[in-house]
């Protein structure tokens, strides 16, 4: 596609396959045709699919974004992810994977709802270490 396809039509994708259908994997190959290439034309197709996504012009094509199933999994780890270093070790793949399934929606309540929760893990965690550090240095 050309990316030229109007934001009814793209509903009308989501409407139609619903928030929740995969795939096995997505390619999608958007053409640059002169105008501005529109990436939510693909996200009725890669919302909860592994995909790659390229974008051509007249001379070249390159991939635009790739998303995994590692990071797709990352966003069922949001749950169990309590540390600092642990929400780094995933946070590009989570960033990936958020992204992709909330790119031309509204948004997702749930993740918005488990990120919160794991933000107050994290800084609860944290606040634990910073009392144990004082109380470490007031001990010697």
């Amino acid at each position: 596609t050309d990316g030229q396809t109007s934001q009814h039509f793209v509903d009308l994708c989501t409407t139609i396959l619903g928030m929740n259908w995969t795939f096995t994997t997505t390619e999608v190959h958007l053409t640059n045709t002169g105008g501005v290439v529109n990436m939510s034309v693909s996200c009725p197709f890669t919302r909860n699919t592994p995909h790659i996504v390229y974008e051509y012009d007249q001379t070249s094509f390159k991939p635009v974004i790739s998303v995994s199933a590692e990071d797709f999994e990352a966003v069922n780890l949001l749950k169990s992810i309590s540390t600092l270093e642990a929400f780094e070790g995933k946070r590009e793949s989570i960033e990936r994977a958020v992204q992709a399934r909330t790119m031309g929606t509204v948004g997702d309540p749930t993740i918005l709802d488990n990120l919160l929760a794991m933000k107050k893990r994290i800084v609860a965690a944290r606040a634990t270490e910073n009392a144990k550090d004082q109380s470490d240095r007031k001990s010697v």
